[in-house]
């Protein structure tokens, strides 16, 4: 199903899912605009995600913070301080890039998405467009997509109110080194509010009027480097840049150097060690995963424990979905951090948890994995039992199968292995079927099994036994 709302239409299909919501709603907006004076339809959008809430629905709502748009900020963080005082789970996007998405996710499966804000005007007067589906494919792209920002967006309790004056951006290098032609700096920041890159400097000069810049590096990394534009031998002075649409936001302090590209040892850095060949770096060791616990019908809280390491830059915790694919659920670049709360892409008991690792130089380590423990959320999916596999006709199988239909049902499929992944067959069955026939199947022979896959309405699976086909005689 795909439908088209233009202009004034999307309003009252959007009232329709928020109503209709049964376990969870995640809109992603640029604007969400409460504050008029008398009814509006903006407000009529608030007003029923408020009741949803009350009502016993997860509302996740995620709105742009940038600090480009002073006023929408202000705007915006009116409307998540109403969502927040009733009870919705509210963040807000990075200060430093506008967050122009406009997303609407409900019950893990239904999607908005087009160029209406919640505004008065978007809601009734523009040309606007939303398209509202279900394709699977596509609300599994979005919710990853959703997954995504929301972990970089600020939880609304740690937000600074808009006009609230910013703590001036601190870089301090941590060391440096020569990497072949360019010398390459550690650095730390006390925060990146407003900040769009980081950029190493070098010059001749310590006042770095003069600096040549290296090439630009994001918010998040913590190493950059530079070229310096000297002959080898002579003195050069380094620095680490914060960067603010294209102006200098920051500097860190300077530090000196002979520069010796050649040379790998006894020519910079912490001033040389005589030429003796440093030990190689310790090995990244990984996590150890505690726990995974379902803390609400959306969200699970993984803890870990960790020794540390020298130059760690994040952890990423990770979910493996039933094609054995891990897909990044979250993230943290807090070294001291030993627990994450969020989203999964699936609440489903087999679906495993773990935290990866990354330095520096990307370099990883994986933890041990470690399934959910539902606590006070919709129990497990049963998984179907799959008795036979018969082939019909040179391309047709028949599926037998039994099982009670869970309460939340949405879908079986019929997949078959395929080159070590599983290929969809069908997902056209009839909840009260225990029988399916059809095809083609991509492999009619004994050694690629088939397998039934039950799906219910929350994001939930569960796979049966897998069973070979019965060739016909």
């Amino acid at each position: 199903m795909t439908i088209t709302y233009p202009d004034a239409l999307f309003f009252s299909a959007l009232m329709r899912e928020i109503n209709g919501a049964q376990s969870s709603i995640q809109i992603m907006t640029f604007i969400f605009r409460s504050g008029y004076v008398g009814e509006t339809r903006a407000k009529q959008i608030l007003d029923a995600l408020i009741a949803a809430q009350a009502r016993g629905v997860d509302a996740y709502v995620c709105l742009d913070y940038s600090r480009f748009e002073a006023d929408l900020r202000a705007e915006n963080y009116a409307t998540a301080t109403k969502l927040a005082e009733a009870g919705c789970t509210v963040r807000l996007g990075p200060s430093n890039q506008t967050l122009h998405t406009k997303l609407a996710i409900f019950d893990m499966e239904r999607v908005f998405l087009g160029s209406h804000n919640l505004t008065r005007g978007a809601l009734s007067f523009n040309r606007e467009v939303t398209l509202l589906t279900d394709l699977r494919d596509i609300a599994k792209r979005m919710r990853r997509y959703f997954n995504e920002v929301w972990a970089w967006s600020t939880r609304f309790s740690e937000a600074l109110p808009p006009d609230a004056s910013f703590e001036p951006v601190e870089i301090a290098l941590q060391g440096f080194t020569t990497v072949g032609n360019e010398i390459e700096l550690a650095f730390t920041v006390n925060h990146t509010e407003g900040v769009d890159a980081f950029a190493a400097v070098c010059d001749t000069a310590i006042d770095l009027e003069g600096a040549n810049m290296g090439a630009t590096v994001t918010p998040e990394t913590r190493v950059a480097r530079v070229l310096p534009l000297v002959e080898p031998g002579q003195m050069v002075y380094l620095a680490v840049r914060a960067y603010s649409q294209g102006n200098v936001e920051a500097t860190s302090n300077a530090h000196s150097m002979i520069y010796q590209p050649e040379e790998g040892n006894g020519g910079g850095g912490e001033g040389g060690n005589g030429g003796i060949e440093p030990p190689p770096p310790e090995p990244l060791t990984a996590p150890t995963v505690t726990s995974v616990t379902q803390t609400s019908p959306a969200d699970v809280a993984v803890t870990w424990t960790f020794i540390g390491a020298p130059d760690l830059h994040r952890f990423e915790i990770q979910q493996r979905n039933l094609e054995q694919v891990w897909s990044t659920i979250g993230i943290t670049m807090d070294p001291a951090a030993r627990q994450w709360t969020g989203a999964p892409q699936s609440m489903d008991a087999v679906n495993p948890v773990r935290v990866v690792v990354f330095n520096m130089a990307e370099e990883s380590a994986a933890s041990n994995e470690m399934l959910i423990t539902l606590t006070g959320g919709p129990p497990p999916l049963s998984p179907m039992t799959l008795t036979l596999v018969e082939q019909i006709t040179p391309a047709d199988i028949r599926v037998h199968f039994s099982g009670d239909t869970p309460p939340n049902w949405s879908r079986y499929e019929v997949e078959q292995r395929t080159n070590g992944q599983w290929t969809m067959v069908t997902d056209s069955i009839e909840a009260s079927s225990r029988t399916w026939e059809g095809g083609p199947v991509p492999y009619m022979d004994a050694v690629h099994p088939v397998r039934m896959v039950v799906f219910d309405t929350l994001g939930q699976s569960a796979a049966s036994n897998e069973v070979t086909i019965t060739l016909m005689l």
